[in-house]
């Protein structure tokens, strides 16, 4: 299994074993309001109510991030690189140093099927990896200051500042046990697979508008976007974001905070304490609360992993 590492990723000129296939099914959802879609039901209860500077983290400060209005932004920014999309899917290179900012608004222009599947997978890929990086890097911090405490309390005063520290961003006990379940990563093809389903492979109005990849929820007046459907006094919008970064990483600390992706944590603990590597079709069985259609919602995952080979990027 390999772990997307930030300096491995993106300055390490070395292939990276990932081999990368876009082929099979075509599962492209059109540009419709995904709110008038599956999403309106359980995804209610999973309303994000804090503000967005305290929700994710930010990324590495060599990481540079890049203005991407057009699908033809995020190819140039590859070929800027000395590199292409293919090639990086196909292991051959190192994906850029480079995050673009925002989801362009016109993946529904590429007409060609497995064509906007490749940008976009080229596209989201970079600030998947970046944000799993930032994690795994707190999580090795986290590890390293257990093995010189040694794990037993009273541990002393920088020590317990810090887990207090991590504790009010992640949720629960400032203990070592609670907070690494909480501080880890989602697998590269869950979240790329929920990113397509989500957004409409980025072609929906919320991920054009607001950067809103994944279909998060909110009660804010000032970081959400109205759903079609449903009245503007309803009280829930979707959640919008300053940058595509911002995105993902409240979208992966939902999965690691919220009470609803209990065995989602679970599950990946025990993975982990067994040197087992995170293997995503059991992962995917904690993520029925993120739509109402449950098991269905989870066989379309799975679908859209396989038949994309996602899983060769876990």
């Amino acid at each position: 299994v390999n772990i997307f590492i930030m300096n491995s990723i993106f300055l390490n000129k070395k292939n990276r074993n990932i081999i990368f296939a876009v082929i099979g099914l075509s599962l492209l959802i059109s540009s419709c309001d995904i709110a008038n879609n599956s999403h309106t039901g359980t995804r209610h209860e999973l309303v994000l109510n804090s503000p967005l500077v305290n929700r994710g983290n930010t990324p590495a400060d060599h990481v540079i991030e890049i203005s991407t209005p057009s699908y033809k932004d995020i190819q140039s920014l590859y070929e800027g690189a000395d590199t292409d999309i293919d090639h990086v899917l196909a292991a051959e290179h190192t994906p850029p140093a480079f995050l673009p900012k925002q989801v362009p608004g016109d993946f529904a222009e590429i007409k060609e099927t497995e064509e906007r599947k490749k940008t976009f997978l080229g596209f989201v890929l970079l600030p998947i990896q970046a944000v799993n990086a930032t994690l795994l890097e707190e999580r090795r911090h986290l590890i390293a200051l257990q093995a010189k405490t040694k794990g037993t309390p009273p541990y002393p005063q920088d020590v317990q500042d810090k887990l207090e520290t991590l504790a009010q961003s992640y949720g629960g006990e400032a203990t070592f046990e609670n907070l690494l379940m909480r501080i880890d990563e989602i697998p590269a093809s869950l979240a790329l697979a929920q990113a397509a389903l989500e957004s409409g492979w980025g072609t929906s109005r919320f991920a054009a508008q607001g950067n809103a990849l994944f279909g998060e929820h909110t009660t804010s007046l000032e970081h959400g976007l109205q759903p079609a459907g449903l009245e503007p006094d309803h009280g829930v919008k979707v959640e919008a974001f300053d940058t595509v970064y911002d995105s993902v990483a409240s979208y992966m600390l939902n999965l690691n905070t919220h009470a609803a992706y209990q065995d989602f944590r679970t599950m990946r603990a025990k993975m982990r304490k067994n040197n087992q590597p995170l293997n995503r079709r059991k992962l995917a069985q904690g993520l029925l609360s993120y739509s109402e259609r449950q098991h269905a919602y989870i066989e379309e995952l799975h679908l859209v992993i396989d038949h994309n080979k996602l899983t060769r990027l876990d």
